[in-house]
């Protein structure tokens, strides 16, 4: 089950990679050198190769299964359910997927949603209607954009998983479709049970409990994005000291 560009997805599909309508950033076996989460050009510094985000709670609220469906955009870009209620956009999962899209330091990285939400439709609605801009973005502008650069969650997703069951298997679907090792994928989520879970096939797994937020972060602290970029810098250092013992 997967969203195929500006459609709904062929049900008999895994995880088919998406076609982006933005230029696209050709994907690697390797890493290119990279900037820390801090700005800092550092050569040595690694990136995942698929970043995985969780849907509710994580990107954005309230949970799909709280609201009144079917979902609409209204005329000022909000998107609401039938009574009104707004489904909001984290501010840092914008921050986090503008940057992932936008940056020539993620140039070789691959985003994917993965989610157990029975809201499926309305889902992939919002995908559309979320825009993302390049001024989202801290880090420094890939040169096929500006920050004029706009595109939806849909069109930076390469890989999408919402079906209800083990969070393991949704991995399992990923691992397959994009042929990328589970130790160079990145996890957020705001559940621990499917950090757990994920975690016990060697993803780095980062738990959020209160979503990607950038409100309440003190100066010089590290947003839950930013944190998790440390924590896979921090478990890619471990890897490369055991193989040099080796």
């Amino acid at each position: 089950q997967l969203l195929m560009p500006m459609m709904l997805v062929n049900k008999t599909q895994l995880c088919a990679p998406r076609r982006r309508l933005a230029p696209a950033r050709a994907a690697s076996s390797s890493s290119s050198p990279t900037s820390s989460p801090s700005g800092n050009n550092s050569s040595k510094n690694k990136t995942p190769k698929l970043v995985v985000f969780d849907l509710d709670g994580l990107i954005w609220e309230p949970e799909l299964y709280m609201m009144d469906m079917p979902l609409r955009r209204r005329e000022d870009g909000n998107v609401m359910d039938r009574f009104g209620d707004t489904l909001r956009l984290y501010d840092g999962a914008k921050r986090a997927l503008a940057e992932l899209h936008f940056s020539s330091r993620f140039r070789e990285t691959q985003i994917a949603y993965a989610s157990r939400t029975h809201q499926k439709k309305d889902a992939l609605r919002a995908f559309e209607w979320f825009e993302l801009s390049a001024r989202d973005s801290v880090e420094d502008l890939h040169d096929d954009y500006t920050e004029a650069s706009s595109v939806t969650m849909a069109d930076v997703a390469r890989y999408v998983e919402i079906r209800s069951g083990s969070k393991q298997q949704h991995f399992r679907n990923l691992h397959k479709a994009s042929g990328i090792a589970y130790e160079d994928m990145l996890f957020l989520d705001n559940e621990r049970w499917n950090i757990s879970e994920v975690s016990a096939l060697g993803v780095c797994s980062v738990y959020c409990p209160r979503g990607l937020v950038d409100e309440g972060v003190s100066l010089g602290d590290h947003s839950e994005w930013e944190r998790a970029l440390v924590e896979y810098e921090a478990v890619a250092i471990k890897k490369r000291t055991r193989q040099r013992r080796r």
